[in-house]
């Protein structure tokens, strides 16, 4: 069998519509030339024998008017009224995409969600991710696909793409492929797993506290464990969240010695917390001090400090803690 296909197999009816209503619209708005009374005059009378020269002169600015027809059409004027492109482009992301030239090409402080390994609860990542569609896919194919840095986190996630993340009003809808759900096998899990994607979401997009975010399986509104649910996911609260963040410098980190600023949010509930610094794996620290608190938000308290990493190359372990509570870094030094 031939590989062609006949060419009506190729038809569109949403662009034969769109290019008969231009057509129209271009047809309304061409005025004939001065010379249309004349071919009208010539082609009235259709009892009245002329020669055949005459006819021909006829046809010939008959074809003259049809080709400026189309050439007004093809070729449009310098004062046709362009149209402006869309501002705004959904792609599929998390694979092969095309992005809009204002996106840059790297996000930066994506906010990337993961799951305590002992505890279970949220702990953030800030990271610097190639982009992907844009901030709201980019955060969202992150949580998926991207392992995290610090060896105390994991993700309930190993790999999925995001078919489309969008925006509308407070709602966010994210439609997911069904492979990135394979690894599930409790609800419980699947809903720690979604509420990953719900701040990392709703911190990509910002604003309103109140969004809320609907999660599809390829179009579908019914979760492989889940089912379908009642109401859009929202955020769990500070009771679903680990208690003390580090969100600078992050685990691994390459920094020079000298000032190293460090910062962070803990639930509000958290008072006096220190800092120290420790050189590789020993246990006696070689500076500390205490971590400044600022003012509470949404139940969280963000906090900052200024610590001096000393001269020289090699691992460093930076702890932040208070009472039983304590969260490490650890940091490289290179001149």
């Amino acid at each position: 069998m031939s590989g062609r296909q006949p060419i009506e197999s190729h038809r569109d009816p949403r662009l034969e519509a769109m290019l008969r209503s231009a057509l129209e619209a271009r047809a309304d708005a061409v005025h004939p030339s001065d010379r249309s009374a004349e071919i009208l005059e010539l082609s009235r009378d259709s009892g009245t024998k002329r020669p055949r020269g005459h006819r021909s002169v006829v046809l010939m600015l008959a074809g003259a008017l049809v080709l400026g027809f189309l050439a007004s059409f093809l070729w449009p004027s310098g004062s046709t009224t362009s149209q402006t492109p869309p501002t705004t482009q959904q792609t599929p992301l998390g694979g092969s995409t095309s992005v809009e030239a204002s996106v840059p090409t790297v996000q930066t402080g994506i906010q990337v969600f993961y799951l305590g390994r002992d505890d279970g609860l949220l702990y953030r990542e800030m990271r610097d991710l190639p982009t992907l569609g844009d901030r709201l896919g980019t955060a969202v194919a992150a949580v998926l696909n991207v392992a995290p840095q610090d060896p105390e986190y994991t993700s309930g996630w190993s790999g999925g793409q995001v078919n489309s993340a969008t925006v509308h009003g407070d709602r966010i809808t994210l439609d997911l492929s069904q492979s990135a759900f394979a690894q599930f096998k409790k609800r419980a899990d699947e809903e720690k797993g979604i509420q990953q994607l719900v701040y990392a979401a709703t911190a990509a997009v910002g604003g309103s506290q109140s969004r809320t975010v609907q999660i599809l399986v390829d179009g579908s509104p019914n979760l492989p464990l889940i089912g379908k649910p009642d109401t859009d996911f929202v955020r769990a609260g500070a009771a679903g969240l680990g208690p003390l963040w580090v969100d600078s410098p992050q685990f691994g980190q390459t920094v020079k010695p000298g000032p190293l600023p460090v910062s962070g949010t803990a639930d509000s509930s958290l008072r006096s917390l220190t800092w120290s610094l420790h050189k590789g794996e020993a246990a006696g620290p070689v500076a500390k001090g205490a971590v400044t608190l600022g003012r509470a938000v949404d139940g969280r308290t963000p906090w900052h400090a200024m610590v001096r990493i000393p001269e020289g190359t090699g691992q460093w372990r930076l702890v932040v803690a208070t009472g039983a509570t304590s969260v490490t870094r650890t940091v490289n030094a290179s001149r």
